[in-house]
């Protein structure tokens, strides 16, 4: 390994003002090339609570700019980003990041652009660039949804703006607008989430779409108005309320309106209601598919504080409104939809002794 001490020198000088952390470099070769100092082959940095990775670094002691080249890639408890090239300042983060692949830990954004821009004040610019929240495996484009723009502008814990964009569900572009905003914010906050949309041949279109209602820090709900355009249309609701670090309160519902499968058909010159099963195998004892249809569930945990007369009380209580139910509907949290019977309980729990707990419920 080539290194020149003076170079090493000037790399261990190099941080923020008042930190005790110097800036660690390892690399095959360091030399120094007046107010350059260059790594190259196999370049790892730790700065603060950052770890860099390049094939080549070019460190400038006078701007305080560093330029990466090749296989970049700089992970903090932030994120990480992965680039071909990237001139950044290290003390203040800001820089340019060409050819970027972008995850955001704090809002689970995953950002693809051709460059990005990190200005003063968390300020962000992104030319030619695709956001999603969804995960996908590199360079497959299986993500549910996503957005492209041109151009975007970002203000990080505040708001973005994307110009020209173009909504894709699966990839399939379904919306263009000229302008799109859209918030940017880390801390949970109310707007429609990501909808659930596919094809049936049998049910048709599908589309859910989630509203999330965030009330405070520990109370929010979720509404989802759906559709099955052959089947069925209604709305679930869910409820859900976290007391303490051990106490919550979860409750939901879905009721659904099953018109969308029935028809009128003549039957010896009659005309009779008609109902598409789509297949549904339906238990001994069930004639057909009610119109209207319910499910729910409560589900919670409360405890006093734990000492020799402690009390807990646990809560599981579902139900369907008919035996295919949980079959017939996805994404319905109430069990298992190969559950034949729904089995609810309360309990409630206490210590007799550090040997022996009494339970009752029923």
């Amino acid at each position: 390994k080539a290194v020149n001490k003076e170079a090493q020198l000037v790399f261990n000088k190099a941080k923020k003002k008042g930190s005790k952390i110097p800036l660690d470099v390892d690399a095959k070769v360091i030399r120094k090339e007046g107010d350059s100092t260059i790594a190259e082959g196999g370049v790892s940095v730790s700065y603060q609570d950052s770890f860099i990775e390049s094939d080549k670094m070019n460190y400038n002691s006078k701007t305080k700019f560093s330029n990466l080249k090749g296989n970049v890639r700089i992970s903090d408890p932030g994120g990480e980003i992965r680039a071909e090239e990237i001139d950044v300042n290290l003390d203040t983060k800001e820089g340019t990041f060409k050819k970027s692949k972008i995850n955001l830990e704090d809002s689970d954004f995953k950002i693809n652009a051709s460059k990005a821009t990190r200005l003063k004040n968390d300020y962000f610019l992104f030319d030619d660039v695709d956001f999603t929240t969804c995960d996908c495996a590199d360079d497959e484009d299986c993500a549910p949804w996503s957005f492209s723009s041109t151009h975007t502008e970002v203000q990080k814990d505040g708001y973005g703006l994307a110009e020209n964009a173009v909504i894709r569900l699966y990839g399939v572009p379904v919306l263009y607008t000229p302008y799109l905003p859209f918030p940017a914010k880390s801390k949970r906050q109310s707007g429609l989430i990501a909808p659930r949309v596919t094809y049936n041949n049998r049910r048709g279109f599908i589309y859910y779409q989630p509203l999330f209602l965030n009330f405070d820090d520990s109370f929010d709900s979720t509404i989802t108005p759906l559709i099955e355009t052959n089947t069925r249309y209604g709305s679930g609701f869910e409820l859900r309320k976290q007391f303490t670090k051990d106490n919550y309160l979860n409750f939901g519902f879905t009721g659904v309106n099953e018109s969308l499968r029935r028809s009128k058909r003549v039957v010896d010159g009659n005309e009779v209601d008609s109902v598409d099963l789509q297949g549904t195998q339906l238990p001994q004892g069930m004639d057909t598919i009610p119109e209207n249809r319910s499910g729910g569930y409560l589900r919670g945990f409360f405890s006093t504080p734990k000492d020799s007369h402690s009390v807990s009380l646990i809560i599981d209580a579902k139900y369907a409104g008919d035996d295919v139910f949980l079959r017939e509907l996805e994404g319905v949290d109430i069990d298992d939809t190969e559950t034949a019977n729904l089995n609810s309980e309360i309990v409630m729990r206490t210590p007799l002794s550090n040997s022996f707990t009494l339970t009752g419920g029923t």
